[in-house]
């Protein structure tokens, strides 16, 4: 009998035994420890994703790695897209809209540069009005005028043209166009301008 005892005790312990060992394995191999073999090679979004995260459809698409809970944004690598040249309007302060041709924000010229547009008639004396360049310091480069290319007699819009041709070694890196309405009588209240922010070559 007691022997019978001994084995079934042994039995027992065997049995034990096995089932911690199953126990011991399953933990072993449980989504916890795996993070913890793992975690370290999921930095990005690319090694999240390639990981077999759920990937959120979002913009930019994110990834949150089940095991860590730490959720990756994608880079987007964007490059700016380039201004295409058109017909730009610029209005001055009394509200008079002036055209300039192949234009784009921030233009970078350099000597001799042409300017083409379109300007008011009554915005000319004797079919001319000023065109000033000033340089980083704001000092002026030079000083022309444009000249309408038609009757200059009226309100509407006329076409113009000037070329302007400038010292670029004081210029710097950025400056301004300056249009301003001619006024013979040189009464302040007469005064008009527009002002382009541009940048020299």
């Amino acid at each position: 009998m007691k022997r019978s005892s001994t084995w079934i005790i042994v039995a027992l312990s065997l049995v034990i035994m096995g089932l911690l060992t199953a126990l011991a394995y399953m933990q072993w191999r449980s989504p916890t420890n795996t993070t913890n073999n793992t975690q370290q090679s999921v930095n990005s979004f690319e090694s999240c994703a390639a990981a077999g995260n759920a990937i959120m459809e979002s913009y930019p698409r994110r990834c949150r790695d089940a095991a860590s809970g730490i959720t990756y944004t994608e880079k987007i690598n964007e490059t700016p897209t380039e201004q295409t040249p058109a017909t730009r309007t610029y209005t001055s302060p009394k509200g008079i809209k002036i055209e300039l041709n192949d234009w784009v924000d921030n233009k970078l010229i350099s000597s001799p540069f042409t300017i083409t547009g379109r300007a008011p008639g009554n915005w000319a004396f004797e079919a001319s009005f000023p065109i000033e360049l000033l340089a980083s310091s704001e000092s002026n480069l030079i000083t022309i005028p444009a000249a309408l290319t038609g009757d200059w007699m009226t309100t509407e819009l006329v076409p113009f043209t000037a070329t302007l041709s400038f010292d670029e070694s004081a210029a710097g890196e950025t400056g301004t166009l300056i249009l301003r309405k001619d006024n013979p009588s040189g009464l302040a209240e007469n005064d008009d301008s527009i002002r382009i922010p541009i940048r020299y070559q």
